[in-house]
């Protein structure tokens, strides 16, 4: 079914996906409403009409809108066909593009686990953070005990990467700022410190972590940065304000300004690039042994398709 908008919206439409282009993740519609609120001037309580533009925009392919242009904030499917070899010589061939995967934590002064609250955002934290191996805890809400218990057991499996020094294990939070964004993380905290094994600290500041303890810091959204940033509080809540509200290049700084104090980067950069050079190496190194295994093999008397490919690790 196709879609024609009036020219006002397809003129916000058109200006909406360029914006959407610009990003290295898929953001969610109420991210997207934001931006239209603090860069084209629409109304907080438009949410409803952009919500079924966008939807009409999206079921009927308008222009390069489709089902997938905007993140479900709630569903995912898990999963999926397609992933392993129908050759088992393409395996072989995989192989040699092996490469080793280096505990980054080791090698950092502090450990670092970064909880946030908004789950829709999961895929901004994972184009910032996932290179670096810092685990991620999207709460998504009040968080579920088990969830809970998953990220004390997470703290307490912290210790073998701490080699017989009182690393602190900091816990940095992003969520909300309105009463219950508040008390999301307390009340999960407060929880997680009863069950793991080291004494557990909230600190008001990042100069306040401690050795040897875990170390609690709510990051962001807090006071000052709704003035610095101009973000905009909820139309059907004023006062209340989401972390979604956040344009990409806030997020990322109020994001990366706090791990950068705790997560040495450049270290993790490092660590990658040897990941890489050693791979080199082992691919040169086996290339005939996998060439033996496979004369070796012969055909196994099954005949397979030579439509594999076999795809190189990128280099960060």
């Amino acid at each position: 079914m196709s879609y024609n908008p009036e020219a006002e919206n397809a003129e916000w439409l058109d200006w909406a996906f360029e914006r959407i282009q610009g990003l290295e993740y898929k953001p969610t519609a109420r991210w997207l409403f934001y931006r239209l609120v603090q860069e084209k001037g629409f109304a907080k309580d438009d949410y409803k009409k952009f919500l079924g533009v966008t939807s009409k925009a999206r079921k009927g392919y308008y222009k390069d809108w489709d089902p997938e242009t905007l993140a479900d904030d709630t569903r995912e499917i898990t999963g999926q066909l397609g992933s392993g070899f129908t050759n088992p010589f393409k395996w072989l061939e995989a192989m040699a593009l092996k490469r080793p995967k280096l505990e980054i934590g080791w090698h950092q002064d502090r450990l670092v686990i970064v909880c946030f609250e908004a789950k829709a955002m999961v895929g901004q934290f994972k184009f910032l953070l996932e290179r670096e191996r810092i685990p991620l805890c999207p709460f998504g809400g009040d968080a579920s005990v088990p969830f809970k218990y998953q990220i004390a057991e997470l703290v307490n499996e912290c210790e073998q990467f701490c080699h017989d020094v009182d690393k602190p294990i900091v816990i940095l939070y992003f969520g909300d700022y309105d009463q219950k964004g508040l008390e999301i993380p307390e009340n999960a905290m407060r929880d997680i410190e009863d069950w793991v094994d080291r004494d557990f600290k909230f600190c008001d500041t990042h100069d306040d972590v401690e050795d040897g303890m875990v170390n609690y810091i709510r990051c962001g959204i807090n006071t000052e940065h709704i003035a610095k940033y101009h973000i905009p509080d909820r139309a059907d809540d004023p006062g209340k304000y989401q972390w979604e509200a956040l344009d990409e290049n806030a997020a990322r700084e109020i994001i990366l300004e706090a791990v950068d104090l705790h997560w040495n980067r450049e270290t993790a950069r490092k660590l990658r690039r040897a990941e890489a050079e050693v791979g080199e190496v082992w691919k040169d190194s086996c290339a005939e042994a996998i060439e033996e295994a496979k004369e070796k093999l012969g055909d196994l008397g099954l005949e397979f398709p030579e439509t594999d490919e076999v795809e190189e690790e990128e280099d960060d």
